[in-house]
């Protein structure tokens, strides 16, 4: 009698295994419908930690399968790993766009939060070419020193830096105040963050961040979360 790849899979979800002690226990994430791909991972690295006297008692392996597949296509998806359907509708392409910006009947006031942050995706190869923060200057100039930094998602390592201050404010487009870093392309399926801290003792001037308008430029970028994160001062 034959047995097919889904019953195959019923019985290796079943527990098989003795009420023991393990010191590593390992979740394989699978669609229920790549049965090729999990046959793979059991004949090789999987087929040698079941043999091996040692791994066999300490490490247990067990695939975690969904109920049902996706119906959005690999390649029609945002990355290879979600189910989110790619929706890019007017692509802007050879020029620049300004991300995020604040209509002029935002109100604006100082917080208690020196560090603030936005996560974001790449849905569609981009450049980064500078780098901004807001601050009303109407009361006489940037008197602010405030760094911005753009880092890789779970990493440490900083791409960018762009650092403000009242001798070195950069360049001011309403009530944003922008400088320039060095261009390369951040590629589809980027996720990364960029930090705003203030290197003073008061905290960021900050907006309604429901008010700030976000241009993702036809859907060639996704902005995933923003946090605050308050810090005390130094002493």
């Amino acid at each position: 009698m034959g047995v097919g790849s889904a019953n195959l899979d019923q019985l290796t979800l079943l527990p098989q295994w003795k009420l023991s002690h393990y010191d590593v226990v390992v979740g394989v994430l699978s669609a229920c419908n790549n049965h090729e791909l999990r046959n793979v991972i059991r004949s090789m690295w999987l087929k040698h930690s079941l043999q091996h006297p040692a791994l066999s008692q300490r490490v247990l392996v067990k695939f975690v399968i969904g109920a049902r597949g996706c119906q959005v296509p690999v390649e029609d998806r945002e990355d290879p790993y979600s189910c989110r359907l790619l929706n890019i509708t007017n692509l802007v392409l050879n020029q620049e766009i300004e991300a995020f910006s604040l209509s002029e009947d935002t109100s604006s006031g100082l917080s208690e939060d020196r560090v603030v942050s936005v996560s974001f995706r790449v849905l569609y190869p981009i450049i980064i070419t500078s780098l901004g923060v807001f601050y009303d200057a109407s009361d006489g100039g940037f008197q602010r020193n405030i760094t911005i930094k753009l880092c890789q998602a779970d990493q440490d390592e900083v791409l960018f830096v762009a650092r403000f201050s009242p001798p070195s404010c950069g360049v001011q487009v309403n009530k944003l105040w922008y400088k320039p870093v060095e261009q390369f392309i951040l590629p589809e399926s980027f996720e990364g963050t960029i930090v705003w801290e203030s290197q003073d003792l008061q905290g960021l001037v900050s907006r309604n961040l429901h008010r700030v308008a976000v241009n993702d430029g036809g859907g060639v970028l996704r902005v995933l979360t923003a946090f605050l994160k308050k810090e005390q001062s130094p002493i």
